[in-house]
């Protein structure tokens, strides 16, 4: 996985200016790597600390890796993001504000990126 090599040291700029450092880094590894490995993950857990403009840069930086894999280096692996998820459940599974108190974190835990990464559309509520 390209993101665990650059945990530390990368982190934090893949959310400014530095993602022409990631970018030529993550295409060095797949460079070496793209034919033994078949499934890659550019970016791990995202959604931890999005600051500014976290969630534009890492999608971006997400695409141009994507798009450079697959037409440059024409590899056919499969490159995605790993996500976390700190499940919302009801305290109370009965009380209907619970539950809807559940799933709007839910959405906005996890719906804020992944309506635009796989569903193509900025339907989210905040936006």
């Amino acid at each position: 996985m390209v993101e665990i090599a650059v945990e530390g040291l990368y982190r934090r700029e893949i959310y400014g200016a530095s993602q022409g450092h990631y970018l030529y880094y993550a295409k060095q590894i797949m460079t070496r790597y793209g034919d033994r490995v078949p499934f890659w993950v550019s970016v791990n857990e995202p959604n931890l600390e999005p600051v500014d403009n976290a969630l534009t840069n890492i999608f971006t930086t997400h695409a141009n890796l994507y798009d450079w894999y697959k037409n440059e280096l024409r590899e056919t692996g499969q490159i995605t993001m790993k996500f976390t998820n700190n499940l919302g459940i009801p305290l109370d599974r009965n009380n209907l504000a619970d539950v809807a108190a559940a799933l709007r974190y839910q959405d906005f835990s996890l719906g804020i990126m992944s309506n635009p990464l796989l569903l193509g559309t900025r339907s989210h509520p905040l936006f």
